[in-house]
């Protein structure tokens, strides 16, 4: 079976530099006002953005409404849409959702229904207050390299 490609994606591009990305999240909504859907049926899934002082809405993702049932395809274009997030929240989550998005380093959090703008000054507060960890080399072979352009 083919994958389900989305029906719109807006991606919003600005002309100003923004600052340091921190974290971007994505939301599973059907009306843009709350964390109300199912991953794998979700209608739309919106993608913010993090930096020091600000968060802002950089993708709007629609889907085509889809039979309830599980379908690993349609889950492939989903989580590919989503690269780059670390959090996506939605209401519910199948086990074969959550084994794709951690595969590519994307945490689902499962929460009841809720308003989006809390969940988001929430994430933007504890941005704020959590110090930038230093970056790690990703493997040993960049640990050896770094350590070897290292002034003796």
């Amino acid at each position: 079976m083919k994958a389900i490609e989305p029906s719109r994606a807006l991606q919003i591009v600005t002309q100003n530099e923004p600052l340091p990305e921190r974290d971007r999240i994505a939301i599973a909504t059907s009306d843009r006002l709350h964390i109300d859907q199912h991953f794998g049926t979700a209608t739309s899934f919106l993608v913010y953005r993090f930096d020091e002082t600000q968060y802002q809405l950089i993708k709007a993702i629609e889907y085509p409404a889809l039979n309830k049932g599980h379908d690993v395809n349609k889950l492939t274009n989903r989580v590919a849409m989503l690269e780059g997030c670390r959090l996506v929240y939605c209401n519910a989550i199948g086990h074969s959702a959550v084994q794709q998005l951690l595969r590519k380093h994307i945490q689902p959090l499962i929460i009841e229904p809720t308003l989006i703008e809390p969940i988001l000054q929430r994430r933007l507060h504890e941005i704020k207050h959590t110090p930038v960890a230093p970056q790690e080399p990703q493997d040993k072979q960049d640990q050896l390299a770094n350590l070897l352009d290292e002034p003796w």
